[in-house]
This record gives structure tokens, sequence and C-alpha cells, in this order.
């Protein structure tokens, strides 16, 4: 699907044009050159755009746009307000760079008007943070990472609102790949957690430190040379001890790692030499 961009307005294609014009001008283009494929996205026969700041930046009448295109366009916009815009077929949340409390209360505020408007389509969020401070175009706004904490906690934001029975129909990873934005999702996140592993007879003991809600399971190796792992078991979050006597193991190491949820960074202990 399209997302017309304020950009797009900015330096518009069409020339000596308004911005209302621009935006019908680029929604014709849309329709023309991209919605007539079969793979388009639609929302009940219709087809899916949506925009990014436009309102925001820009003055527009929507009664209008649709009148001079197409009735048969599901527009998604943004942020609770989305819900009540005209011509809505919905919204999406993205993340409020200026939160002191990590984006929860924009969050809140979207799922909130979403459950006063069932019959349009929510699409939700879920993020690791925001820092624009590295990038050409920032204004110096941090939403902190909380080790992790902040990409759950979007999560949990979703599970108190949605369920099996009453589902989230999208989910927009906020932003994948801005790198510029500290928002990229492709490195993984950090947990900040370290793993250390020692072993007392035969059995093998590893401490945690940090939040071990990040952690989905542990997994432990053995390495005769410390470089080739052999796999030995794979343990639940919250144990954190193994009993190696049903192995015979030959001298070497033992390592444990920590495998974290999906988009969580793996952390491995150092070796812990074998007494054997």
């Amino acid at each position: 699907m399209i997302m017309i961009d304020k950009g797009a307005v900015r330096f518009s294609p069409c020339s000596g044009c308004t911005p209302q014009q621009t935006v019908i001008y680029l929604t014709n283009y849309v329709l023309q050159h991209y919605a007539t494929s079969p793979v388009y996205a639609t929302l009940n026969g219709k087809t899916l755009i949506t925009q990014f700041d436009l309102d925001k930046n820009y003055t527009l009448d929507w009664n209008a746009i649709q009148a001079a295109t197409s009735p048969n366009i599901a527009w998604i916009f943004q942020s609770a307000a989305g819900f009540t815009h005209p011509v809505t077929s919905g919204s999406y949340s993205w993340m409020h760079a200026t939160s002191t409390v990590y984006g929860m209360d924009y969050l809140t505020k979207f799922y909130n008007a979403s459950m006063t408007a069932p019959q349009e389509m929510a699409w939700g969020a879920g993020y690791k943070g925001f820092n624009d401070t590295l990038a050409s175009w920032g204004l110096n706004r941090v939403v902190g990472q909380q080790c992790g904490q902040t990409w759950l906690q979007t999560f949990s934001m979703i599970n108190s609102y949605y369920n099996s029975g009453n589902q989230l129909p999208i989910l927009q990873l906020v932003t994948w790949n801005d790198y510029e934005e500290g928002t990229e999702l492709e490195s993984g996140i950090d947990n900040c957690l370290t793993v250390s592993a020692s072993i007392s007879g035969s059995i093998l003991n590893w401490n945690v430190k940090g939040y071990e809600n990040t952690v989905d399971h542990y997994v432990v190796y053995f390495s005769a040379d410390n470089q080739n792992l052999l796999e030995l078991n794979t343990v639940s979050a919250g144990t954190h001890a193994m009993d190696l006597s049903p192995y015979t193991l030959a001298s070497g190491s033992l390592f444990v790692q920590a495998v974290g949820k999906p988009s969580i960074k793996n952390q491995m202990s150092a070796p812990a030499k074998t007494p054997w």
C-alpha cells in the first residue's frame, strides 16, 4: 500500500498546484498506477491509502478530496484523532517522541479512541524507543529504551485492550530500520543483561543481572575448544541451574546463552571451565 507523506506535498510533482490540489493529484496517481495491481492492499474492497502529517502541515478539505478522487478509498489517518477524521476508515498509532512516560500516554489515548470506533481499523504500534539527537534534522528528542522494557510495555498495552476474541487487525513496528531516529530494530534491542556461569560439582549454575523478563529461554552449550559449540539443553526462563551428570563431557567449557524475546538481543556468558 502507499502512504502519502507531507514531503510529497511539499515537493509537489503537480506544477503550480496548491496542497489541496497536490493531494488530489497524488491520490489519483496512486489509484491509477498502484491500486490497479491485484496485490495492492484493500479493506472491504476499498483501496487502502495512508498519510503522514498532512493535516499537521496543511489545511485540507477531505470531503472535497474524496469527491475529486474516489469514494472507494479506505483512508487510514493517524493517532487518536484519526478515528473521528472526515472520510476515515481507521487510524494508526505512531509514537510520542516528546513523551515523558515512554509514549504510554499516547498509546492509551489511541487505544481508548479505538474502542469507541469498533467499526474502524486500529493499527497498533510496537517500538523500542526514539532518539533523534544524531539526525541532521533532529530536535534532541529522546524516549528511552529502558533496556527493552519500552518494547515490552508497548505489547502489554496492546494486550490490555485486545485478545484472541477481539484481535488487533494490524501491528506496526515503529519503524524497523530508521537508524537516524534510533528506532531501528534490525540490530536487535539491547536488554543490558549479563549472564555469568560457574560449575560446582556436577551442577552448572548461572546468575543473571538485568531484566530477566526480556529472556525467552536459556540454551546451554559445551565446547571443547571455546570455538565450536555443542547444544546440550534448552532451559526455561527463571531457571538458573542444570545437572550435568546425565552427560558424558570431556574437559572443556560450558556456556549459557540468554535467548531474548522476539527482537531482543541474545546474550552469552563467558566460558565456565569444567573441573574435570
